[in-house]
């Protein structure tokens, strides 16, 4: 996912640029590199790590006594 979002602002540039002749300014370059970098720290938490030890250990983890599978 995280590849893709950002390979979608680089070819939407590369599209604006090339068929449109659209100057991208130094401020669209800044949103696209915060976005990118937002994504890969996203992406870095998600994986750090974290394993779930069961498929009930999200609703314990959120507080939920109950069981949510479904036989």
């Amino acid at each position: 996912m995280m590849l893709q979002t950002i390979s979608n602002f680089a070819v939407t540039a590369l599209c604006g640029v090339y068929l449109f002749g659209d100057a991208l300014s130094l401020q669209w370059w800044a949103g696209a590199s915060l976005i990118a970098v937002g994504l890969v720290l996203l992406n870095s938490e998600k994986n750090a790590g974290f394993e779930c030890e069961s498929p009930d250990h999200a609703y314990e983890i959120n507080g939920l006594k109950e069981s949510k599978k479904t036989n």
